[in-house]
């Protein structure tokens, strides 16, 4: 298992009238961002949102890599909590329900884990919404000639 971490910011790009279902309003986020494992990169994240209950679900992403690698993640479900301490000017809302990994293309296929991912949300009208996330937790990546009993691969230099 390998640490892994990854900070970017997503912003909602979600095209159209709101499409709203017994889960909530469907979201499309779309950001870039940095690591160590993917360098620079960028991310798209879909789920539905229920902001009465302060709650999601069904949130799944891709991380995409600069070397045309997917990394695949997903949340079934999670709590958003209102922040009301100092900070909450900017940001009003967070959630850190644990991803899961669940594989990916290229050097991330068979890949799995989990991670934390930190939100952060601020809660502006769309042109100012934004979350920025700030992923910890650790991911097993898989070698191409041991499908049955992975080992990690060596992380990129810096």
């Amino acid at each position: 298992m390998k640490f892994f971490n990854a900070s970017f910011n997503v912003y909602d790009l979600t095209e159209g009238e709101p499409i709203i279902t017994s889960d909530g309003c469907f979201k499309n986020w779309k950001g870039e961002g940095e690591s160590p494992i993917f360098e620079k990169f960028s991310v798209d994240i879909t789920l539905f949102c229920d902001m009465e209950n302060l709650s999601f679900c069904h949130l799944n992403g891709t991380f995409y890599a600069q070397d045309g690698s997917e990394l695949y993640f997903s949340i079934a479900e999670g709590e958003i909590i209102c922040i009301q301490d100092k900070g909450c000017e900017i940001f009003q809302y967070s959630f850190n329900d644990i991803a899961t990994v669940d594989g990916g293309t290229k050097r991330f296929q068979g890949a799995t884990g989990s991670f934390y991912p930190n939100v952060l949300i601020h809660n502006g009208e769309i042109p100012d919404w934004f979350a920025q996330f700030a992923c910890s937790g650790l991911i097993k990546l898989q070698l191409d000639d041991q499908p049955s009993n992975p080992d990690p691969l060596p992380w990129p230099e810096d």
